[in-house]
């Protein structure tokens, strides 16, 4: 089976991307080609690897959502049998792809979903995410998608650009309107490194100063990203100053998403 994996990426050092490079070109099924693709910022270097696609592509500023969509596009031309998603700054257990393959000729699947472990920074295990199920949500970097589901991928780009922020809940939603069976792998055979307050919350762990949340604040009309201890600290900042009417308003993890009350 001839498979792609989608890599868009930014501005990440060259030890991070290759870190996500070897995971694929370590697999155990060997058919592979990573297409990788820059969102403004190309590194000549990957020129250089193998069983690499490289492309070029001007900046989007949407997270990568209209990377992943080109990719899709490529995957297609190409005639790809399947194809999988993986961020720059995530990496695959080596039988990650054999075993989401094999899932999906057993089960006759066109999808099939995976569990995912998360990592701190320093590439220290922080635990399994229980968010990922493959019922309420999965995680991008956990699908795999037959050839009959590309189709899927045009999700990432015919949406307001502003929303690209959560263009993984776009995704999923539109895997889950398509009313395909799901298969779904209990297995953690994909390492997201998190930068999410939420995952550092919920695991009963102090989010550090890089901590980040996704979150509509006040009249908002978009998701917007922040950081997690600024905000907090604004928010103390106006409690104290008299300037916020709800006396128990602070951050707190609920389904997900970071949420002020």
């Amino acid at each position: 089976m001839k498979i792609a994996i989608i890599t868009p990426y930014y501005k990440e050092s060259t030890y991070v991307l290759k870190r996500c490079h070897d995971s694929i070109v370590n697999q155990t099924h060997t058919d592979i080609t990573h297409i990788m693709l820059s969102d403004g910022f190309p590194n000549d270097e990957i020129d250089t690897w193998e069983k690499v696609m490289h492309i070029r592509l001007p900046h989007t500023g949407d997270y990568g959502d209209t990377p992943r969509a080109v990719g899709g596009i490529l995957a297609s031309s190409h005639n790809f049998d399947a194809l999988l998603l993986l961020d720059a700054d995530n990496w695959f257990e080596p039988t990650h792809v054999e075993i989401m393959k094999n899932i999906h000729e057993k089960y006759k699947m066109e999808i099939v979903t995976c569990s995912r472990t998360l990592r701190r920074l320093d590439e220290s295990v922080m635990g399994l995410d229980k968010e990922s199920d493959g019922k309420a949500f999965n995680d991008t970097n956990c699908f795999f998608l037959s050839r009959k589901m590309f189709h899927l991928m045009n999700s990432w780009a015919y949406k307001n650009p502003k929303e690209g922020i959560v263009g993984d809940r776009y995704f999923w939603n539109a895997v889950v309107a398509s009313g395909e069976a799901r298969a779904h792998c209990p297995t953690p055979t994909v390492n997201y490194v998190t930068t999410f307050a939420y995952h550092y919350l919920v695991n009963n762990e102090v989010p550090p100063d890089h901590a980040k949340i996704i979150s509509k604040i006040g009249d908002q009309e978009h998701n917007t990203m922040h950081n997690y201890n600024a905000l907090n600290k604004a928010i103390e900042e106006l409690k104290t100053k008299g300037k916020v009417k709800y006396r128990d308003m602070n951050l707190v993890a609920e389904n997900g998403n970071i949420k002020i009350k």
